[in-house]
């Protein structure tokens, strides 16, 4: 039902003959999903329910104070209004505008359309679900980036560990080196020894004996030298192994944070189009 006017349209004002004379195409224009109504002051001439959303003012003609028809006419000023499921007097939820029709400088009526916002609320439990993802996205890498970052402070420290280790290590080497000389020096004076008491015979077989433990102990110095330097120089390669380690652990961690950074810089776009999101639903 399109005409509920059942008077004669000759009689209307001229502006609204005007409207009603294209509001077939008007309707059309909407692709026959929305409601269409035109109106006097006090109620619709003609009006055409939408495939999507269906009032039957056809019905109950009549203006009513809270309707967005009703209140462009009173206020003389384009109305625009979302109306959510719980303040609907129509059981549903729908996005109306209504502009008024002048005739000079009064109003004569009004034409109005209204949207269903089924496809708006779609989209805004859309948006709430990707901004719920997102913000636990973004915690997570928040976390992440925190941990990384701990990450390459420990590495650091461990790294600074190392490097004293490396230096505590030089001093022990240099240690060995002393006693490499001083036992590469007794084994001399040992077998010094031996050459005078040779030389000294009977009265010198006392001091042979003497020599050859000076010459004994020489040996076992340097052997015991030459072990414990073997053990420094594998402790030495380890450090410089786990230093390489260590170092490509921290290039990856800091690669990591960097990372982390990069996606919430993403994030942060992202949470920008679900705020264009909550706009185009709220606005239609």
């Amino acid at each position: 039902m399109a005409n509920v006017f059942p008077g004669n349209v000759a009689e209307l004002p001229r502006e609204i003959r005007k409207v009603l004379s294209m509001a077939d195409s008007f309707y059309d224009l909407l692709d026959g999903r929305n409601f269409l109504g035109i109106s006097d002051t006090e109620k619709f001439l003609w009006c055409k329910d939408g495939k999507e959303i269906q009032f039957h003012f056809d019905k109950s003609p009549y203006l009513k104070p809270g309707m967005v028809t009703y209140e462009a006419i009173k206020q003389g000023r384009k109305v625009l209004r979302r109306v959510e499921k719980e303040q609907s007097l129509y059981g549903f939820p729908y996005r109306a505008v209504s502009i008024p029709i002048y005739e000079g400088n009064r109003v004569v009526g009004a034409i109005s359309t209204t949207t269903a916002m089924k496809n708006q609320l779609r989209i805004e439990a859309m948006a709430q679900s990707l901004e719920y993802s997102t913000n636990q996205l973004a915690a997570m890498g928040t976390n992440i980036t925190v941990a990384a970052e701990g990450l390459v402070t420990e590495i650091e420290a461990i790294a600074t560990s190392g490097q004293r280790l490396m230096e505590g290590l030089d001093i022990m080497e240099k240690a060995i080196q002393l006693v490499d000389q001083v036992a590469a020096q007794t084994q001399l004076l040992g077998l010094n020894a031996a050459i005078e008491a040779a030389r000294a015979g009977e009265l010198g077989r006392g001091f042979s004996i003497v020599a050859e433990e000076i010459r004994k102990l020489a040996l076992n110095t340097a052997e015991n030298a030459k072990v414990i330097r073997n053990g420094l120089q594998q402790m030495v390669g380890n450090v410089k192994g786990n230093r390489i380690h260590l170092a490509e652990v921290e290039r990856l961690a800091q690669s990591q944070a960097a990372t982390t950074e990069e996606v919430s810089a993403s994030l942060e776009d992202l949470h920008g189009n679900i705020e264009q999101l909550y706009g185009i639903a709220r606005d239609g």
